[in-house]
C-alpha cells in the first residue's frame, strides 16, 4: 500500500479547519492525481458544514459528474454525507434560481441521488420509476458544462437556443473543413474547469496583444471565446423568430446566420441553402427508412465529387420547436458527422449509417413521441451549390418524401372525408324528404323537417368522423409495418452514455437587453468576419441563396 502523501494530509486538515484557504491552496497545486483528488473530495463532502465552492471546484477538477459522486457515496455507505448534501440542496435551491446561473451541480446531484437513495431504502420499483422520470431532466442536463464555461467569461448565456446555435456553428465548421478543430477545441475546453478558464483565456489574450506566437491550445481557447460570443449573440438579438408550428426560420434569422459566417466559410462564397422541407414526419422507431434516406442522399452527393476541390461538404439542419441538431456529410472523406448541444462531445464522427441513425433517435426520442415533425434544411457553400443541386436533381423533395410522409397529407384526406360524406348525406336526405311523402310525414310527426335534417347531419358527421379516423389509423399503421422497420438499429448501445441524452431542464428565463449585431474579431473557424454595418440578406425563392436587401435593421 503506497505511503500517504504529506501534502494531501495537510490539504485534508485545511478542508476540515479552513475550507476557504484549502480552496486557494488547491488552485496553486496543479499536479494532483485523480486518486488524490477523490480523497480530497471525500473529505470535503463528509465535513460539516459543507463548503459549496470547494466541492464544485473538486468535482470540476476531478471531472466527476454528480451521478458518479452519489453512486460512490451510497456504495461506500456515506449516507450521512448524502443526507447533509441533500439538505443543503433544498436550502440553496431558491437562492440559485434567483440568480441567472442556472442549476448547480448540487441541484443536479440532489436529483440524481434522490431516487437512487430511495431505491436502496424502499426497494419500491414504482416509486423509483416515478422519481427517475421526474428528475431525469436534472440528471442529464449535459449542456450545463458548456453553459457554466460561457458564463464564466461574463456572458449571460441561457439554455434556450443553445442547441440551434451549436447545430449551426458545427455545420459551418464542417463546411469549412474544420470538424477536427471543432472537436479538438471542445475536448480542450471541457477538460478545463470553468473556474480556471477565464484566467487561461486572459493569458492567451495578453500573448496575442503582444503579437507572440500562440500555441494551438491558446488559439483554441481564444476561438472558444468568440464561439461563446456567437451563442450569446443568437440569444440576445431579436433575430431568432421561429414559427413553432413549422420549425422554420424567418428571414431575420437568415440575416443572423449570414452574420455568423466564419472567415473560411466566407472564402468559399458563404452559406448557401439548397432547399428546405417543413412538416416532415420522421418515425424514430423506423431505422430502415432513415438509413435508406441517408444512404440514397450520400450516393447522390458522391456523384458530385470534384477531386480538385479541397472542401466539399453539406449539412442537414434538423429542427423543431423542441430541439435542433445537424447531420453533416463530408463528400471528400465520405464521413458522416452528428452535431448536438446535448451530446457530451458536441460533434461526433459517426462510425457508420446505423450509428448516425441511433444518435439521431437518441437526440429526440425523450423529447416527444416516436413520430415527430421536423424542418429539414440542406446547406452547403456557395461554391458547391451548383454541383450539389445537380446531384440531388430532380429535387430535395424526391429524396425526402419516399422515406418520410409529410404530416399534412393524411389530415387533408381526413377532413375531406369528414366533411364531404355528411354533405352528401344531407343532400340525399333532402331528396328523400322531397321524393317520399311517407318519409316526410314520418319526420314531420316527430319534429320540423329542418330540425330532422340538422339532426341527421350531426349524427352522420360524428359517425363518418370516427370511421375516417379509424381508417386513417389503420392505413397509417399498415404503411409503417410494410416498411420493415428495424427496431434494433436505433439503439446504439455500443456508444450509450447517459450524459448524451437530451435535456429538458428549464433555466431561469431572464432575457438580456436586445442589441444589434456588432463587429467581432476575425480569425479562424468560428471567428466571425467584422462588419461595418448591420448584416443583411434575404432568401431568394429560386436560387436559395442569401442576397443583400435594403432594409437590414434588426427588429
Amino acid at each position: 500500500m503506497p505511503a500517504a502523501n504529506p501534502a494531501i494530509e495537510l490539504l485534508k486538515q485545511l478542508i476540515r479547519e479552513n475550507p476557504g484557504e484549502a480552496l486557494t491552496c488547491l488552485k496553486n497545486t496543479p499536479n494532483l492525481k485523480k486518486r488524490e483528488l477523490s480523497a480530497l473530495l471525500t473529505e470535503a463532502i463528509t465535513r460539516d458544514p459543507l463548503h459549496t465552492n470547494l466541492i464544485e471546484y473538486l468535482m470540476e477538477r476531478n471531472n466527476t459528474t454528480p451521478q458518479e459522486l452519489f453512486i460512490w457515496l451510497i456504495s461506500n455507505n456515506h449516507l450521512a454525507a448524502f443526507k447533509r448534501y441533500q439538505e443543503l440542496g433544498y436550502q440553496v435551491n431558491p437562492a440559485f434560481r434567483e440568480k441567472r446561473y442556472g442549476y448547480t451541480p448540487q441541484e443536479m446531484a440532489l436529483a440524481a441521488g434522490h431516487y437512487r437513495m430511495l431505491s436502496l431504502i424502499t426497494g419500491d420499483s414504482l416509486l423509483v420509476s416515478f422519481l427517475k422520470t421526474k428528475f431525469t431532466s436534472l440528471e442529464l442536463n449535459t449542456q450545463l458544462w458548456l453553459i457554466r464555461r460561457m458564463q464564466s467569461l461574463g456572458l449571460p448565456v441561457r439554455s434556450e437556443g443553445i442547441c440551434h446555435a451549436v447545430a449551426i456553428f458545427g455545420g459551418q465548421a464542417l463546411l469549412a473543413d474544420g470538424a477536427s478543430q471543432f472537436m479538438r477545441r471542445t475536448k480542450l475546453v471541457k477538460s478545463t474547469t470553468y473556474i480556471d478558464l477565464p484566467g487561461i483565456i486572459q493569458q492567451a489574450e495578453i500573448h496575442r496583444a503582444n503579437k507572440d506566437n500562440l500555441s494551438q491550445s491558446q488559439q483554441d481557447y481564444l476561438d472558444f471565446t468568440t464561439f461563446s460570443e456567437g451563442v450569446e449573440l443568437t440569444q440576445s438579438c431579436d433575430y431568432s423568430e421561429w414559427d413553432k408550428a413549422l420549425g422554420q426560420a424567418t428571414p431575420s434569422t437568415l440575416r443572423l446566420l449570414k452574420a455568423l459566417e466564419s472567415v473560411e466559410l466566407e472564402q468559399e462564397g458563404g452559406l448557401a441553402l439548397i432547399d428546405s422541407q417543413a412538416l416532415v414526419d420522421i418515425d424514430l422507431n423506423n431505422a430502415q427508412k432513415f438509413k435508406d434516406f441517408l444512404v440514397a442522399l450520400a450516393h447522390n452527393l458522391d456523384s458530385c465529387l470534384n477531386p480538385h476541390k479541397p472542401k466539399q461538404a453539406v449539412f442537414i439542419y434538423c429542427s423543431n420547436f423542441r430541439h435542433a441538431i445537424s447531420l453533416g456529410y463530408d463528400i471528400k472523406k465520405k464521413h458522416w458527422y452528428f452535431v448536438d448541444a446535448n451530446h457530451k462531445k458536441l460533434m461526433v464522427q459517426a462510425k457508420n449509417i446505423e450509428h448516425l441513425a441511433a444518435l439521431f433517435k437518441q437526440a429526440f426520442v425523450n423529447l416527444g413521441g416516436p413520430k415527430q415533425s421536423f424542418k429539414l434544411s440542406l446547406f452547403t457553400t456557395a461554391s458547391n451549390r451548383l454541383a450539389v443541386e445537380t446531384a440531388i436533381t430532380p429535387g430535395w423533395q424526391t429524396q425526402c418524401h419516399p422515406f418520410f410522409t409529410p404530416s399534412r397529407e393524411w389530415p387533408i384526406g381526413y377532413y375531406t372525408v369528414s366533411l364531404g360524406v355528411p354533405v352528401l348525406a344531407c343532400i340525399a336526405v333532402s331528396l328523400l324528404l322531397k321524393a317520399s311523402p311517407a318519409f316526410a310525414l314520418a319526420c314531420s310527426a316527430l319534429m320540423h323537417p329542418i330540425l330532422a335534417v340538422m339532426l341527421t347531419m350531426m349524427i352522420t358527421l360524428i359517425i363518418t368522423s370516427l370511421v375516417a379516423y379509424l381508417v386513417y389509423r389503420l392505413v397509417h399503421k399498415t404503411t409503417g409495418e410494410t416498411a420493415n422497420p428495424d427496431q434494433s438499429g436505433l439503439n446504439a448501445q455500443d456508444d450509450f452514455d447517459p450524459e448524451e441524452q437530451p435535456s429538458m431542464l428549464p433555466l431561469p428565463d431572464s432575457s438580456p437587453e436586445k442589441k444589434p449585431v456588432t463587429a467581432l474579431n476575425k480569425s479562424s473557424i468560428l471567428f466571425f468576419k467584422p462588419h461595418t454595418e448591420d448584416p443583411a440578406c434575404s432568401l431568394d425563392s429560386h436560387s436559395a441563396l442569401f442576397q443583400p436587401v435594403v432594409d437590414a435593421q434588426p427588429r
